[in-house]
């Protein structure tokens, strides 16, 4: 039995999926429809075949994963995929039933940025409430930088909302992790180098971490 892979994602994503997956001995067929539209990603899963269905953008993640219910592929739950999409949705569970969150607030306009600037302190990171690997996040020093700050993030996110946490300086690492049926792994870990003054993207992530 051939087996069969509906990709949904920005077309330059798709595309790298598309590749590995051939090169994994895997038939890709790329999604070209409306990305948040679950329906949409089930009826184009059942039309070609497909036997899975992947997400190789964040914006697809939710949609992804609740199509893939439908269809009854292996999947993480629609809940799941919105906390790793959603950051502001995940703080707010967090706050819920933990206290591991930094102090954070969520808006959508510069002078809201700015109050909740004023309120968690200096230096803090405003970034996008859905993107992740540092897209559209800035280390704010210095109050007169909200405006470029909220614009850099806001323009990165979806919903157009950005995310204000509480930047607690020292050494910086990535984790990138794989979860499966109910079980984690982790696949890499990075030091993160990050950038000079008046620079907003990191300058290298390094490996085996320092």
């Amino acid at each position: 039995m051939t087996k069969r892979v509906l990709i949904a994602g920005a077309h330059e994503d798709s595309a790298r999926a598309a590749d590995a997956a051939q090169r994994a001995g895997i038939e890709a067929v790329v999604f070209e429809g409306p990305a948040c539209e679950s329906e949409a990603l089930a009826d184009a899963a059942r039309t070609s075949g497909a036997t899975g269905i992947y997400s190789a953008s964040e914006i697809h993640m939710e949609a992804v994963a609740q199509a893939a219910e439908t269809l009854g592929f292996p999947c993480c739950l629609p809940r799941t995929a919105r906390f790793l999409r959603d950051k502001e949705a995940l703080r707010a569970a967090l706050a819920q039933h933990t206290n591991l969150n930094p102090r954070y607030g969520a808006a959508d306009s510069h002078s809201e940025t700015e109050r909740a600037l004023s309120g968690i302190g200096l230096p803090a990171v405003v970034k996008p409430t859905d993107r992740g690997r540092g897209q559209g996040g800035t280390i704010v020093e210095d109050i007169d930088d909200t405006p470029l700050a909220f614009v850099r993030a806001a323009k990165a996110a979806a919903s157009g909302r950005v995310l204000i946490e509480a930047y607690l300086r020292g050494q910086e690492y990535r984790v990138i992790c794989h979860a499966a049926e109910g079980k984690w792994r982790t696949l890499a870990v990075f030091s993160n180098v990050p950038a000079d003054n008046g620079h907003l993207f990191d300058r290298a992530l390094v490996a085996p971490v320092r």
